[in-house]
């Protein structure tokens, strides 16, 4: 089955490159890895970004430096992250 271990990893390196494109353009710092997650630094928007999440997607809180400003997103498809990126958009707006 390796043609669709392949495809599924080619949609879930689109999702995250399309999740880091997105809260770049929104203005906050994220940071694409080339493990299965994005770090996102959403500065003062972050308590709002946290309220509209609930409910709508997971994600890690790091308590200590270095990335205890960052919310950490694991991977998924651009049509999964479509909704995320659309509750920080209406959330920080």
């Amino acid at each position: 089955h390796q043609d669709d271990v392949n495809a599924s990893l080619a949609r879930l390196k689109e999702g995250r490159a399309y999740f880091a494109t997105e809260m770049n353009a929104l203005g906050f710092a994220a940071i694409e890895t080339p493990c299965n997650f994005v770090h996102v630094d959403f500065a003062d928007k972050r308590p709002a970004v946290e309220a509209a999440l609930k409910g709508v997607a997971s994600y890690r809180v790091f308590p200590a430096p270095p990335l205890e400003n960052f919310l950490r997103f694991t991977t998924t498809t651009i049509e999964q992250f479509r909704r995320v990126v659309e509750v920080i958009r209406n959330a920080t707006l």
